[in-house]
Parts: C-alpha cells; sequence; structure tokens
C-alpha cells in the first residue's frame, strides 16, 4: 500500500496591504492602485529599454532575443507616474476628445502602466503613435505575440473582450503576469479579470493544476489586518495579490 507524506509546512502571515502587490494585481477603472507610487519606483529598471519592474524588464528582454526582434521592435512606453498618466488623459481629451480617451487611456491610477508591469510594443518605423503604436501579427510582431506567454506576458486587451476589460482592443499593449500565468490565460483565451475569477474557486485544498503538471495554484482570501497560509518548504512558492482583496499563490512541484 502506497503512502502519502504530507509536506513539511511553514505558517506564514500576509498582511492586507499585500493584496496590492505582485504580478498578478488586477488594475482597472473598478480597481484603481492602492500602492503608493514610491513603492513601485524603487523596483523599476530602464534595462529594457523604457523604465519597468525588473522582472518585467529583464524577461522582456529575454522574449525580444528569442523572437529575433531586437532590430524590428520597439518598446514605446513602459513605467508612467501619476502626473504623466494625467498629463496623457488631459492631453488626449483636448486633442482626440472624449471617445477616443474612453476607449484607449486609463484615468491616473487606473492604468496599469503606473505599476511597470506594461509595456506598449511597436513595430519600428519613422514615425510611431505614442497612444496606438502599430504592433500587427505579422512578422517579429507576430513571431514576439506568439512567444509572449513563455515568458510571462499576455495580450492584456484582446478584441471581443471590451465589455469585460473596459478597454478598446489594444494588441500592442502586453502584461507581465509572470509563468505559469501567461500560458494558462493565453491558452484559455481568457482576459485578466476572467482569469482571477476563475481561479477564486480554488482553494488550498483542492488547487488548480496546470496541465503539464509543474505547479498548482490556488485562492486566498484575505482576512482582516493579517491572513495566515501554511506554505510548503522547500519548493518555489510565488504569492501576488490580486488588488481585490485576496491572493494567489502558486506552488513549483
Amino acid at each position: 500500500m502506497e503512502t502519502i507524506t504530507r509536506l513539511r509546512t511553514e505558517l506564514r502571515m500576509l498582511k492586507r496591504e499585500d493584496c496590492a502587490r505582485g504580478p498578478l494585481i488586477l488594475v482597472s477603472g473598478e480597481h484603481p492602485l492602492r500602492r503608493k507610487e514610491a513603492e513601485f519606483q524603487r523596483e523599476l529598471t530602464d534595462a529594457a529599454g523604457p523604465l519597468l519592474e525588473q522582472e518585467c524588464a529583464g524577461q522582456l528582454s529575454l522574449l525580444i532575443a528569442a523572437c529575433k526582434g531586437k532590430r524590428a521592435l520597439l518598446p514605446v512606453d513602459g513605467y508612467r507616474t501619476h502626473e504623466e498618466q494625467q498629463n496623457l488623459y488631459l492631453g488626449s481629451l483636448r486633442d482626440n476628445g472624449p471617445t477616443y480617451t474612453e476607449r484607449f487611456v486609463a484615468l491616473p491610477d487606473c492604468s496599469e502602466h503606473q505599476t511597470g508591469l506594461a509595456v506598449d510594443m511597436a513595430k519600428k518605423e519613422p514615425r510611431i503613435d505614442p497612444i496606438c503604436p502599430f504592433f500587427p501579427d505579422s512578422g517579429r510582431c507576430g513571431e514576439f505575440r506568439r512567444l509572449a506567454p513563455d515568458f510571462g506576458f499576455i495580450e492584456r486587451y484582446p478584441a471581443g473582450k471590451e465589455a469585460i476589460t473596459g478597454v478598446a482592443h489594444e494588441p500592442w499593449h502586453f502584461r507581465y503576469v509572470g509563468r505559469p500565468h501567461a500560458r494558462l490565460i493565453t491558452d484559455s483565451g481568457l482576459t485578466l479579470e476572467e482569469y482571477r475569477q476563475f481561479l477564486t474557486g480554488f482553494r488550498e485544498g483542492r488547487p488548480l493544476h496546470t496541465p503539464d503538471g509543474s505547479a498548482e495554484i490556488y485562492y486566498l482570501e484575505a482576512e482582516g489586518d493579517e491572513t495566515p497560509v501554511e506554505l510548503p518548504v522547500g519548493r518555489e512558492v510565488r504569492l501576488s495579490g490580486d488588488n481585490c482583496g485576496g491572493f494567489i499563490v502558486t506552488v513549483r512541484l
């Protein structure tokens, strides 16, 4: 008879403010930023060109190299401050009007660009639109899009999901969520909003197992000021808040 040996665990306390930290935070009009700007800025680097969160920047550089896109692709926008996002929003209202602006430019503190986890990509051309850069499905751009999930990136605002994301289709806007989440999101055709909701159905005792068996994932609701969680010792564990009052736990198997 087989015996099942439980992994040794250790107790960790998660603070409520940690719900607003991590690569899987949902930032939108309904879920504005809940961290101070200085906290995001301490995590930034310009290693990939524009300022980005450090892990995001590193994976972006690897992704561009993998698709041989150094000469063909350009990261045109990354991190923005509150002031920069406000100026962009007001400038678009002035130049493009409210209909266009509501489709493509987020209100200050409702933009993923203020996290350092979002990057706008463009095909290198003499002239590049700063708000809606050209990033087709063909050539190096298409190869970038195909490989993106393997480096932790998703196309954040896909066509046909506008009613869910509240944002028009933006084929140039990529969001870092990390592995294995990017592949799960892409292969299932979900948005980050839908994926976060999907994960709330999986808990510590009945986690979601990735198709390749490399990880298990579950959701944990915040409890008061501190939330206890038992984490396995000797396994790689990634914790991320969702910016909605909970945590996503990813355990590598």
